[in-house]
């Protein structure tokens, strides 16, 4: 038991290296914020780091606009805000008056907040409880929710089974269930639902043993307990890191390493990202504004491409349409790509095609949001 009264420094230094105090996180919001997207009861921009109310373990945002936003704090509540044109932040509040907020508003539950366990995508929203079961809620006119029907949700509704990651698209939805199976659906006129590519209203299996996935517009990427990445789906900026344009409806694998990690996207036309367990990060795909952070404002690369350096991890991700940010493990935090509404956090507006440095020293993490940041609360 923990002894009350007063401590001195070497007590509270020996409680903190014995993580008898749980070290939570604060959230550093950066970036746009129309419709109240950065949850500070304004709608403005931010181009250089200022923090969210509150202790957070993960704050994440919508990958294409950035125009709503969602997260986790420290004592497993479930927080949304911005705007709920779609139906998006769960409120239970009914077409067609679906107000937006601009600081966060609970959800009731208990949810996790690890990599891949909440998804905030342009008109739906889903997360993963405590206990293993898969919410979801918004849009659902392509069957993204995957419940069987296309009927709108304003509230969480669950999907059947014990869930290990969730991943939203534009109109698509992939999951992970806890036995490592795979699972699509919604739209899929490329994600790969088989030949005849159909729309498709609840889970779908994909075979093979899978733990990582990454849901976009038009494709998919996912990586396998034996660490190898796979991909397919629409091709169209070499997306897929086949190192063609040619689109395929059924997985194939990327290169031959056995060693990634995690994999995500930037924006609706992605560029994709990859990490792998020594510690290199790797892009490719649509590379708009700079956003593959490999030194040139426009270029696509169609397979993976590593960034100079061995130590990033996943920090903060997708910054926006075109932009993209990590963390490092020396506690840097990097961004580049599109920076019209200052998501680069370097106090201007002006485009990076190569990574530069947020001012500061942030977490490494593998759980952190788009355009979000984080330091420990005992700083």
């Amino acid at each position: 038991m923990t002894r009350k009264g007063v401590w001195d420094l070497q007590e509270v230094r020996d409680k903190y290296l014995e993580s008898e105090w749980v070290q939570y996180n604060k959230a550093f919001i950066v970036g746009n914020g129309t419709n109240g997207t950065s949850g500070l009861n304004n709608n403005a921009d931010h181009s250089s780091p200022i923090q969210l109310p509150g202790q957070w373990n993960v704050v994440l945002f919508e990958e294409q606009n950035g125009f709503h936003a969602m997260g986790v704090r420290a004592d497993n509540t479930l927080w949304t805000w911005g705007s709920n044109s779609y139906g998006q932040l769960g409120v239970n509040k009914s077409q067609p008056t679906l107000e937006g907020v601009s600081s966060p508003t609970q959800i009731p539950g208990s949810w996790k907040s690890g990599f891949g366990e909440i998804t905030c995508s342009r008109r739906f929203c889903g997360a993963i409880k405590t206990d293993g079961t898969l919410w979801m809620w918004g849009v659902n006119q392509y069957a993204t929710l995957g419940l069987n029907d296309t009927n709108f949700r304003s509230s969480p509704t669950q999907v059947p089974g014990t869930w290990t990651r969730i991943s939203g698209g534009n109109n698509n939805s992939a999951g992970i269930k806890d036995n490592g199976e795979l699972y699509l659906w919604g739209f899929g006129a490329w994600s790969g639902y088989g030949p005849n590519k159909n729309t498709r209203s609840s889970p779908y299996q994909i075979p093979g043993t899978w733990s990582e996935v990454c849901c976009s517009k038009d494709q998919i990427l996912a990586t396998k307990t034996d660490g190898t990445l796979w991909s397919w789906g629409k091709n169209d900026n070499g997306q897929l890191g086949q190192n063609n344009l040619t689109h395929y409806s059924s997985p194939r694998q990327v290169g031959t390493n056995t060693n990634w990690k995690y994999i995500g996207r930037a924006g609706q036309d992605p560029a994709i990202w990859a990490t792998n367990t020594a510690g290199e990060l790797y892009t490719w795909g649509k590379g708009e504004s700079g956003c593959t952070g490999h030194n040139y404002q426009y270029g696509d690369e169609s397979s993976p491409k590593q960034l100079p350096g061995t130590n990033w991890s996943v920090g903060a991700v997708n910054c926006a349409d075109r932009s993209m940010a990590f963390t490092k493990t020396d506690g840097t935090a990097w961004a580049w790509g599109e920076n019209g509404n200052g998501n680069l956090g370097q106090n201007d507006t002006a485009n990076r095609s190569s990574p530069v440095q947020i001012p500061g020293t942030w977490l490494d993490g593998e759980a952190m949001g788009n355009t979000s940041l984080y330091k420990q609360a005992l700083d």
